[in-house]
């Protein structure tokens, strides 16, 4: 059985999508903390793509939650840092960034809390 993918003339140009991931402070690599977004800690996209915003889940049930400070890192450009404002247990953080080439990781960056796991949704904009 086939699929047709042609979508009959409909063009898919500035659709929105949803990268969903996690991150476990237990598992360091290379004594960083990269996010598994579809699984691994390095992502692809669509080139040219806009990175719009990031929602940080804390699983913690119960306060305080950490203020969530975020490297996006990319070969487009030097790393650049993103903050959170609050310190609630699911934070949205603005991004706003294209991808010329649609490739990056994300980490978490200091202070990088102990024995806690977040979940990750990214929102992007097609081309």
């Amino acid at each position: 059985m086939e699929t047709d993918l042609s979508l009959k003339g409909h063009n898919l140009n500035d659709s929105i999508h949803y990268l969903n991931g996690f991150l476990n402070t237990q598992n360091k690599k290379n004594n960083q903390l990269y996010f598994l977004i579809n699984g691994s800690s390095e992502v692809m996209i669509p080139q040219y793509s806009t990175l719009l915003y990031m929602e940080v889940l804390s699983k913690k049930i119960m306060g305080p939650f950490p203020s969530i400070n975020l490297k996006i890192i990319t070969n487009d450009f030097p790393d650049m840092d993103f903050n959170s404002s609050g310190r609630n247990q699911k934070q949205k953080i603005n991004i706003n960034l294209q991808l010329p080439k649609g490739v990056f990781s994300v980490m978490l960056s200091s202070p990088t809390p102990k024995n806690e796991v977040f979940l990750i949704s990214i929102k992007y904009r097609a081309p």
